[in-house]
């Protein structure tokens, strides 16, 4: 018989009389109350997570930045100019011969000469067209030439042809970049391609070479091999190898402001280690190659520049570009045309360069003009001479500044 309160399960939970409204309503107040107060403490502890995050992702913020800062000081104040002959020097010029290097034969399939003034930032680059005829002993005389008889010969190729170039410019430049095809395409991925717009539709294939261009006209973002096409590419080009330097120094120009700009910063050290790698380089006055560290230099000036700053050109030339010797292509420099270039565009001297500091030969109104030497090897060391021997025609006179395309000396 149970006596007292109810029985829950044989246990005896006390008397239990009915809840007023008054106390139903309190206790479920103080129910709300709790359970606002357990949402709330989750919504701090989230806050308190999302706080932790934020102070993480500041923290990466300043090392990064710190790291930014330390490797601008670096760069900006322990990196070091390359030596340079000191007399007579403009201060902040630096002179390059630029190689790029053909597929086959050891073949110079781009020369230019460059001056980079660091001080009053700017880049001037010069083409030199590959059948410039040039005063040399050779059948063949022609700037192209110079670098694989080198080679033929046991020489390096670039030291002969570096000589070669000293001829024209009257003094010796500062540095020689050697270029091949692989580092160049490997220097285009790296910056991520280039977007150029391809001038003419270019289909050519040579089975002997390996070569086989197949690109479109057109604006489009160009890989590494595609860009190597487009420079080797002059198949269907009225004045073939001049036409061709008007696209590949558009091309260069193009690429120039795209590692200029702030998105390929990152790739600095991978530019560095392919041009210690892949890129032969060599101060003439040092007889060393390039340090990784003048290279780390010449970047990071070059990264102060704009497009702008950046001009490029060519050698000037007689008869438009166009002429032959015994059926032989070659170009025939106007020489006092170019001393001009030489002197306003590339040498880094004090003292300005005349004619009688070079030693070029040039042909116009039938007749050779040499500066300081005559032709070497005479009209009859000319490939093919013996089936042209019209050549013989030919008088070698000393130049003059007052020669001109109309009359002779």
């Amino acid at each position: 018989m149970q006596l007292y309160g109810n029985k829950n399960d044989g246990k005896h939970t006390g008397d239990r009389r009915p809840k007023s409204e008054e106390e139903f309503a309190a206790e479920q107040r103080a129910v709300d109350e709790a359970m606002r107060g357990n949402r709330s403490g989750k919504r701090k502890k989230r806050k308190k997570k999302g706080s932790a995050v934020k102070k993480i992702l500041l923290a990466i913020l300043i090392i990064a930045a710190l790291a930014a800062a330390a490797w601008f000081i670096f760069v900006e104040f322990f990196t070091e100019a390359p030596e340079v002959a000191p007399e007579g020097r403009e201060d902040g010029k630096f002179t390059f011969l630029i190689v790029g290097l053909d597929k086959v034969g050891n073949n110079t399939d781009t020369i230019m000469v460059a001056r980079f003034d660091t001080k009053n930032d700017n880049i001037n680059v010069v083409s030199l067209p590959r059948d410039t005829l040039i005063n040399s002993e050779s059948s063949v005389k022609k700037i192209n030439s110079v670098y694989p008889a080198s080679i033929n010969n046991g020489g390096d190729g670039y030291t002969a042809l570096a000589a070669a170039v000293e001829k024209m410019l009257g003094f010796k430049v500062d540095h020689i970049v050697v270029i091949d095809i692989q580092a160049a395409a490997e220097i285009v991925d790296t910056i991520g391609g280039v977007e150029f717009d391809v001038p003419v539709n270019m289909n050519y294939d040579d089975p002997t070479q390996d070569l086989h261009i197949h690109i479109n006209k057109g604006l489009q973002r160009l890989n590494g091999e595609q860009t190597v096409q487009v420079l080797r590419f002059r198949a269907t080009y009225g004045m073939g190898d001049i036409d061709r330097i008007d696209v590949q120094q558009s091309l260069f120009r193009t690429m120039a402001s795209q590692l200029i700009s702030l998105g390929n910063i990152p790739n600095i050290d991978e530019l560095i280690s392919i041009a210690e790698n892949r890129v032969v380089t060599y101060n003439t006055h040092t007889g060393k190659p390039l340090t990784g560290d003048n290279i780390r230099y010449f970047l990071k000036e070059f990264l102060d520049l704009s497009g702008e700053d950046i001009q490029f050109m060519k050698m000037p030339a007689l008869n438009s570009y166009c002429g032959e010797i015994c059926k032989v292509s070659y170009v025939f420099p106007d020489i006092g045309a170019w001393v001009d270039m030489v002197n306003e565009r590339i040498n880094p001297y004090d003292e300005k360069v005349s004619y009688e500091d070079l030693d070029m030969v040039t042909v116009m109104n039938g007749n050779f003009y040499y500066t300081t030497e005559p032709l070497r090897g005479g009209v009859t060391s000319f490939y093919l001479y013996s089936s042209y021997p019209n050549v013989a025609n030919y008088g070698i006179l000393p130049y003059s500044s007052i020669l001109t395309d109309e009359g002779d000396n």
